[in-house]
């Protein structure tokens, strides 16, 4: 990640790569199964899109969704931003 790493989904924006490592490691903790398939990748000059299948199972509780994110890499390869959509 770089270090003003901007990551956004439907539940939430986190800025900066120390809270984006928190809130990864919160997700990782508190979730018992996180499962991706992936359907489908595309990108473009620093721009990467994927298209794949997320279920996050947690005890009785499970999410299964389709998510588009669009990351985008700064001049030195790393992380700047993730979007990420859900139907």
């Amino acid at each position: 990640y770089a270090d003003d790493i901007i990551v956004s989904d439907w539940s939430a924006t986190t800025t900066g790569k120390e809270q984006v490592l928190i809130s990864d490691k919160h997700l990782f903790d508190n979730t018992d199964l996180i499962s991706i398939h992936i359907q489908n990748v595309a990108y473009n000059n620093k721009l990467i899109f994927i298209y794949f299948n997320l279920i996050l199972i947690n005890g009785q509780e499970k999410a299964d969704l389709d998510v588009v994110s669009m990351i985008e890499l700064n001049d030195s390869g790393k992380i700047r931003s993730i979007t990420s959509f859900t139907k």
